[in-house]
């Protein structure tokens, strides 16, 4: 909130005294309040919630109510709302934190409090708050008493039939009430002819604005302190009043001072006619400080108070006028939707501080990117109002008149260039990339919905893509969106519907070649559309935030298996669970985990849990207190598709993994490509040095079989010994391991 000047200093007591009361309900902050307050000797009551401060109101003339936004039973903008109603006169003012500026700017815009004040709050910036607002209050008594003063005056002189001098008397009584209430208000009060508009008293308020003296303002009319008007405007303005049509004209302008400076104003004008010259009465009100506040509010309302750059809201609204523009002259405008990539692990790793920060310089590196552009400043696209922040990591750019779809892939590329070196954060250096969708009207949407939708679907390609790049929109990325948001519709019911089945797939020990675990998979078969692929439906899920129920009927359904194996013969196998980053960021895993060990009455010792390397790059603190907790359970620890991930080796001394999963990308060629067994033999050599066991996934031939037996591979997995299989047929399996192919 912007400074706020006031004519009196903090210690100034010739300041209007009003009764206060402040409501909140916690003790802490009435105790403040009180004690700031008494230095200035303000007579204060308090309450400790909504109602308690309707019942004093009831009781009380009450000036101003400063109360909190959060409090139980009414919050601080119902309880405004009620006072405004009930009890107009009563100046309000709404203490309130971040999140509830939304609310706030409602408040305001209903007409329900005067000012709103964040916390914590300045000690001088609620003083001088507090002065202003109970200022006001007592301008706004001193206008309605002149107001009624005036109105008395005139009907009284209509009325008075009585003899002259007793009439003079009357008025020349009423004339030095008036006169004293003339110099004593703080408004600005004007009398002036109303022919020749000269002035004929100025009260002392409107001098001080001014800096005229009084014989200076003496020669003044309306149209010399009034920028706009010139005389013959403002006869023309009035003439409602020289007709009878209104009683008062109310309007807003510009008073100009002495020195050409300016301020605005609000006017409340009334014509008397008495017997000789008929006169204007003239009331002005300083509004400086309501249009500060409108310009605020204005501001929330259309900018993001992070980056300075215009919002949603406002991002949409000037979408629509170019959209209009376009329809009409048959132009061809583009939407780039950008989000920044992997944001969320620099937020989450490094803090909302330094994410804040990372925000800011993208904005300052973007906002120098467009002005930078040749192409942009040519189509008039360099305005701030055309680059946005939507939300979170995502921003936008609109660009007018592009002539081909090539202009907006320039500008994409300018953007990615401008942000490939690093930004400097909290004496930080950081990288971030850029992942851009570009939708272009009218081959990708005739709407403002449609064409941002296609610009974020567009993103999400370029994601899948590999992310630092940008793409265009096709229909092919909406039929697939279709798709997918169907399977998450299916996906919802499959879990009650009981289509989901946990297979098994065999792990092969290399040394005595017998099944010595298996690693549980999650299988879907949908009534209608048969076996869908956990490719398919797995990423959605995990978007979606599905995975987390999902995952927890895997782990006991798993845990229930295991269980059964065991008292079927099988004591020695181990059963691997995956788990997902989304069951992490739950925050329950470990509890869980426990509760189905103690339900299923099973031998942790038995139990794996597979990760991926982000799991362990998303959130570290988080992903290594987890683990730690189910290591302590004595549970074991393997890492997925290793190799293929973006995790530091450092990462294996920190966690407390078990095993190493060398993903079947690099065992598929290991028997004919150097450098695949290259890398497939040093992770094995490096395993075995930190003392942890190697599982290598794919296996489907004999050669690669034999590769990795001559460098101690602990397990094997893979096609070529069986694909995942039911429970009925593992148990089969398991009985008669012959069926398995021989090796």
């Amino acid at each position: 909130m912007s400074h706020i000047k006031s004519p009196h200093s903090l210690h100034d007591k010739s300041y209007y005294q009003g009764t206060i009361l402040c409501v909140d309900d916690e003790d802490n902050i009435l105790s403040a309040l009180r004690r700031i307050l008494r230095k200035h000797d303000y007579p204060l009551l308090f309450a400790r919630n909504g109602i308690e401060a309707l019942n004093i109101l009831e009781k009380n003339n009450i000036d101003l109510i400063i109360s909190d936004m959060r409090m139980p039973e009414m919050d601080g903008a119902k309880l405004l709302s009620h006072v405004a109603k009930r009890w107009p006169n009563t100046m309000r003012i709404l203490l309130t934190g971040h999140a509830d500026l939304t609310s706030t700017i409602e408040a305001i815009n209903q007409g329900n409090i005067y000012k709103y004040i964040k916390k914590p709050w300045d000690e001088n910036e609620l003083i001088l708050s507090i002065k202003q607002a109970l200022e006001l209050k007592h301008s706004e008594t001193e206008r309605r008493r002149l107001e009624n003063l005036i109105r008395e005056q005139n009907q009284q002189l209509h009325r008075i039939n009585s003899d002259l001098s007793e009439r003079k008397l009357e008025v020349e009584q009423r004339e030095s009430r008036l006169g004293r209430i003339l110099h004593s208000s703080q408004n600005e009060i004007y009398i002036f002819d109303a022919k020749t508009l000269l002035f004929i008293e100025v009260n002392e308020g409107a001098r001080k604005n001014l800096g005229y003296n009084m014989d200076e303002i003496s020669k003044l009319t309306p149209a010399d302190i009034k920028p706009e008007f010139s005389q013959q405007e403002f006869l023309t303005y009035v003439q409602p009043l020289y007709k009878n049509h209104q009683k008062q004209l109310i309007f807003e302008t510009l008073h100009q001072r002495k020195d050409h400076s300016t301020y605005p104003v609000e006017v409340r004008l009334q014509l008397s006619h008495t017997e000789k010259t008929p006169v204007f009465f003239a009331i002005i009100q300083d509004i400086t400080e309501r249009k500060k506040n409108e310009q605020q509010i204005r501001y929330l309302a259309n900018y993001d108070s992070l980056t300075d750059l215009p919002n949603r809201r406002f991002f949409m609204e000037k979408l629509m006028d170019a959209l209009n523009q376009a329809k009409r002259y048959s132009k061809n405008i583009a939407v780039l939707y950008i989000n920044l990539d992997r944001f969320k692990q620099i937020n989450d790793s490094l803090g909302h501080s330094t994410g804040d920060g990372l925000l800011i310089g993208v904005a300052e590196r973007l906002n120098t990117a467009m002005r930078d552009s040749d192409y942009i400043s040519r189509n008039n696209a360099t305005n701030n109002n055309n680059f946005c922040r939507v939300g979170g990591d995502e921003f936008t750019i609109l660009l007018n008149n592009i002539t081909q779809a090539e202009d907006a892939a320039l500008v994409a590329r300018r953007i990615q260039e401008a942000l490939s070196k690093s930004i400097m954060v909290e004496a930080r250096e950081i990288f971030i990339n850029t992942s851009i969708g570009i939708a272009v009207y009218p081959n990708d949407g005739k709407n403002i919905d449609d064409l941002v939708k296609n610009a974020d679907t567009a993103m999400y390609d370029a994601k899948k893509a590999g992310r630092n790049t940008y793409r265009f929109y096709n229909d092919s990325m909406n039929a697939r969106a279709l798709e997918n948001l169907e399977i998450e519709n299916k996906l919802r019911k499959a879990h009650d519907l009981n289509q989901l089945e946990l297979f098994f797939q065999p792990k092969i020990n290399c040394k005595d070649s017998h099944i010595c675990g298996v690693e549980a998979l999650i299988r879907w078969q949908h009534e209608t559309d048969g076996w869908i692929s956990p490719a398919d439906f797995i990423p959605i899920a995990e978007e979606n935030g599905l995975i987390v129920p999902i995952g927890e009927w895997v782990i006991n359904t798993a845990m229930h298996q295991c269980k059964k194996l065991h008292d079927a013969g099988f004591a020695d196998l181990d059963v691997a669970i995956n788990l997902s980053s989304r069951q992490f960021q739950n925050g329950d895993l470990a509890n869980l985990i426990q509760q189905a060990l103690e339900k299923h009455q099973v031998d942790p010792n038995h139990i794996e849990v597979e990760i991926t390397e982000s799991i362990l790059m998303e959130d570290t603190e988080l992903a290594e207190k987890t683990l730690n907790q189910i290591k302590a359970m004595g549970l074991h620890i393997s890492i997925d598709d290793f190799g293929t991930g973006y995790s530091s080796l450092s990462y294996l001394k920190r966690f407390p993994v078990d095993i190493l999963k060398i993903d079947k990308s690099f065992i598929r060629d290991v028997h004919v490509d150097n450098d695949d067994a290259a890398i497939s033999g040093a992770i094995i050599a490096m395993a075995h040095q930190l003392g942890l066991k190697v599982v290598a996934e794919g296996v489907e031939n004999k050669e690669q079989l034999e590769f990795l037996r001559e460098r101690n591979c602990d397990q094997i997995q893979g096609f070529y010994f069986s694909k995942a299989l039911p429970a009925d047929k593992l148990t089969a399996l398991l009985s008669n391991p012959s069926k398995m192919l021989k090796y």
